[in-house]
C-alpha cells in the first residue's frame, strides 16, 4: 500500500475529480476522506431524483439489491458529469439479523472508473438501536423522539401504521413535530400516530458515521494497487477461516487470513493475519 507523499503523487488517482451522486448530503463525509488521502476534488451531482431508485420511507421499493443500486448510481454520476469516474452510496437496515433486538446498518460505496470500465468497492456496517412507536399520546412520541436523538435524529410519522404511504418525513424540530402528530392523528382511522426514525443519510447522524467509515474503507482499499498491472483497488475479496486455537490448536471459525485479488488482470495472493492464534472464547471444543 502506498504510504509516502512522493508515492502518492504518482497513484493514477491522485488529485482526480470525481464525482458524486447524491442529494442527502453525503458529501459531508467522503470529501474529507478522500481530500485527505488522495488530495481527490469531489463534485455533487444533487441534480438525479436517487430516491427514484428506492427509497427509506418505502414510497419508492428498491427494484436492485443494495450493491447493484450503489454501482448504478456511480455509472450514472459518472456519465452525467462528464468524468470518469463517479461514485454511488446506498445503504440498508435489517432488524432480522440481530433478533428485532437493534438494526444492522450496512453501507456500500462503489467507485466507478469509466476509462478502465471496472469498480471498487467498500462497505461498512454498524449496530444501530433504531425502534418504532405507536401512540396517541404527543407526550409519548416526544419522549421517543428525545430518546432516538431527536432533532439531530429525523423522525417520520405515518398514519395509524407504517402501511401509510403518505409520510410526513424530515422532522428535526419540535414545531414540525406538533404539527405532523395533528396531521397525522386527523388522517387516522385507528386514532393512532406511527413513529420511526428517517433513515435519509441527511437526517440520521448514525448513517453518516457509517458512509464515512466505507469511505475510509475504500481509501484503503484505493491505495492497494495491484503487483501485477498497479491497477488500484487489490482488495479482499474472500476471507479464510481456521486459525488455530491457542489452547488446543483445534481450527476455529476465526479468519486466518484473506485472498486478495485484482478486478482487471485478476492477480491474486494469499495474506495471512497477523495473530497466530485465535481465543479459546471462539473454539467449538474449548467453549462448545
Amino acid at each position: 500500500m502506498m504510504q509516502n507523499n512522493a508515492e502518492l503523487a504518482h497513484h493514477p488517482y491522485f488529485q482526480a475529480s470525481v464525482c458524486l451522486l447524491t442529494k442527502h448530503k453525503k458529501e459531508q463525509v467522503i470529501a474529507p476522506v478522500l481530500s485527505r488521502g488522495l488530495s481527490i476534488e469531489l463534485e455533487v451531482d444533487e441534480g438525479f431524483d436517487t430516491d427514484s431508485l428506492g427509497n427509506f420511507t418505502r414510497t419508492v421499493a428498491r427494484v436492485d439489491d443494495q450493491l447493484v443500486t450503489a454501482e448504478k448510481k456511480a455509472r450514472l454520476a459518472a456519465r452525467r458529469s462528464g468524468l470518469s469516474i463517479g461514485i454511488g452510496s446506498e445503504g440498508s437496515f435489517d432488524s432480522s439479523a440481530l433478533g428485532g433486538l437493534a438494526c444492522l446498518n450496512s453501507e456500500i460505496l462503489v467507485w466507478f472508473d469509466a476509462k478502465r470500465d471496472f469498480c471498487i468497492s467498500a462497505q461498512h456496517q454498524t449496530v444501530v438501536s433504531a425502534s418504532s412507536l405507536t401512540t396517541s399520546d404527543y407526550a409519548k412520541l416526544e419522549k421517543y423522539a428525545r430518546e432516538s436523538g431527536f432533532p439531530a435524529q429525523g423522525i417520520v410519522l405515518r398514519a395509524d401504521n407504517d402501511s401509510d404511504l403518505c409520510p410526513v418525513t424530515g422532522i428535526q424540530s419540535v414545531n414540525d413535530l406538533e404539527r405532523a402528530f395533528v396531521d397525522c392523528l386527523s388522517r387516522s382511522a385507528q386514532n393512532q400516530v406511527f413513529a420511526e426514525w428517517d433513515f435519509r443519510a441527511h437526517c440520521c447522524p448514525c448513517r453518516m458515521h457509517t458512509i464515512g467509515k466505507a469511505a475510509e474503507q475504500l481509501l484503503e482499499h484505493l491505495l492497494r494497487l495491484c503487483p501485477t498491472c498497479h491497477t488500484p483497488g487489490y482488495s479482499p475479496f474472500k476471507a479464510l477461516g481456521g486459525l488455530p486455537c491457542e489452547q488446543c490448536q483445534a481450527p476455529t471459525t476465526v479468519t486466518k487470513g484473506r485472498y486478495f485479488c485484482c478486478g482487471v488482470c485478476n492477480a491474486s495472493h494469499f495474506e495471512a493475519v497477523s495473530d497466530d492464534f485465535a481465543n479459546p472464547f471462539n473454539c467449538s471444543i474449548c467453549n462448545p
